[in-house]
């Protein structure tokens, strides 16, 4: 056997990047010509080499696979792309699965949903992925999306006008055969007449239950859609291989969890009062200006009203004895005073009729806001379907992981909190600088994208801790990837209690013991003896 074929046998780590975690164009060393530092997920990066030395293994005994999705977009926040990333992804892992090799895939954040979308595809197309050892999810919120209940809520334009027509035709269809039923009973029906009700019928007919049935057919055939079924049966077939680790206080899956029951008002009941005031004060300067306007214009009609109430006393006024002189006077001002009253009274009803409407209408738009707002934080695209709740373990499944136990726990609380605490420093930096300096002004918002270094969230530093990085390679000898590990920032004491965690965790169902060092060496003397 050659050494090319020795090399295709290695055992396969596949590795996955969350959402916004691949490289983007800015990275490209054409375009960037410093070196850039290697994320987790790339052959070479520091955590790949500290996991390997903790698992006793060579980059030469695995083959690292980084699978990027949407490396144009850097892994977006979308459901539709991470399930096209996942149909991607099971191509891969079914090549791998066929050329006999064993494999392993670790996901972070979203990555681990592109993970499990390629794994329910398996499941759905019943393709048995036997050489699949283990998979490992890092800090993901599994996202359970269930179908709208009703059909119509599930089609887009073309198949709903065509259900929509479908079910029309077949409602016509009964009222007919009710109809043509009841005459018959009643009246009879001649043979002639009867001939052409029965090709009105048979038209409905062969237009509707063709036109249903075809969309019910469609719709559950729908390559993207997984239903309860296929998350149980995932379960049952790779529930035992399957690390879930996660931080009680990881920003990502609390955040997506917990917008579901924020209903914050937004829009305030009296969000009209604004446009009835804008209103209130532009039809006041427009009835002036209308009033006025007709004088100078000599518009008939306004000019007549206006001379008779109030310019013809005002030029009456210099004629007459002063306590006329008065009473014309306030009789003007009682016609202001009554203008106004009456112009104030039809705005203050308006704005009973204001907040009458704006209450139920500003519930509808608080309503439409925070489902867009968590559509958006979800990146819940997949028409068809709804989110039904958001948890740290895949749906459907009996068993799952328990948060991080110390002092995993406190290591990575202690290393975002430091990272913070260093980030404030850079901010107050920042904002520090001189107002007068209008470079600096102009550049403040780049500069304080530029200070964080994202290892402030939990969520984004599991990879920069090394206990969590012993939890990981414990996890992989948990599902046979090695016999043992060494631990390096665990102690004896510390290692014995992840091991007391792990023995209390879902335990992997059996899987045919082939270590990744047993697997080297036996594909090395095979070699040899090819070569010989």
């Amino acid at each position: 056997m050659s050494n090319a074929s020795s090399d295709d046998r290695r055992v396969k780590l596949i590795t996955v990047h969350g959402t916004g975690g691949g490289r983007t164009k800015d990275d490209d060393p054409l375009a960037n010509p410093e070196p850039l530092v290697k994320k987790w997920w790339e052959p070479g990066s520091d955590f790949l080499e500290q996991l390997f030395d903790r698992l006793g293994l060579e980059e030469a005994d695995v083959e690292i696979e980084p699978f990027e999705w949407f490396m144009d977009e850097n892994g977006p926040n979308s459901e539709a792309k991470r399930r096209e990333s996942g149909r991607h992804l099971y191509h891969l892992l079914a090549e791998t699965n066929d050329q006999g090799r064993d494999f392993y895939l670790i996901g972070h954040s979203h990555g681990g949903s592109v993970i499990y979308s390629a794994l329910l595809r398996a499941v759905r197309r019943k393709k048995m992925l036997d050489h699949l050892k283990g998979w490992c999810t890092v800090g993901t919120p599994y996202l359970d999306y269930r179908p709208n209940r009703f059909l119509f809520q599930r089609l887009g334009n073309f198949a709903l006008s065509a259900y929509t027509a479908g079910r029309i035709a077949l409602i016509l269809l009964v009222f007919f055969i009710g109809l043509i039923a009841l005459i018959a009973i009643t009246d009879g029906i001649s043979s002639g007449d009867g001939a052409e009700m029965i090709l009105v019928l048979l038209s409905l007919g062969f237009f509707a239950i063709p036109c249903i049935a075809i969309i019910f057919f469609l719709e559950r055939r729908r390559d993207s859609r997984f239903v309860g079924h296929h998350k149980q049966k995932l379960y049952e077939t790779y529930g035992g291989r399957w690390i879930g680790l996660w931080h009680r206080d990881d920003e990502a899956i609390s955040a997506l969890y917990n917008i579901r029951n924020v209903t914050a008002p937004i829009v305030p009941p009296t969000f009209l009062d604004p446009i009835i005031s804008t209103a209130q004060f532009t039809l006041m300067i427009l009835l002036v200006i209308v009033a006025f306007g007709g004088l100078f214009l000599e518009n008939e009609f306004v000019s007549d009203q206006w001379e008779q109430h109030l310019m013809a006393p005002i030029g009456q006024v210099a004629d007459r004895e002063i306590p006329d002189q008065v009473f014309v006077i306030l009789n003007i001002s009682f016609k202001f005073c009554a203008f106004f009253l009456v112009f104030w009274a039809g705005a203050w009803f308006l704005r009973k009729f204001a907040l009458l409407i704006g209450r139920p209408v500003s519930r509808m738009l608080n309503k439409i806001i925070w489902t867009s707002v968590r559509e958006g934080a979800w990146g819940d695209d997949i028409i068809p379907e709804r989110v039904r709740s958001i948890t740290p373990h895949p749906p459907e499944f009996d068993e799952w992981y328990d948060p991080l136990p110390e002092p995993i726990d406190s290591e990575l609380a202690i290393y975002s909190n430091k990272a913070a605490f260093k980030t404030l420093e850079k901010v107050r930096a920042v904002l520090g600088m001189s107002a007068a300096d209008e470079q600096t002004k102009a550049d403040i918002k780049a500069a304080l994208a530029d200070t964080l270094e994202w290892d402030e969230l939990i969520h984004t530093a599991y990879f920069e801790v090394p206990a969590f990085i012993d939890t990981i390679a414990m996890g992989f000898a948990k599902v046979g990837m090695v016999d043992d590990v060494k631990t390096v920032a665990l102690g004896p004491d510390d290692r014995a209690r992840l091991d007391a965690w792990y023995a209390v965790q879902p335990n992997p169902e059996p899987i045919p013991a082939r270590r990744v060092k047993n697997w080297i060496a036996a594909d090395k003397m095979m070699s040899d003896a090819g070569t010989n």
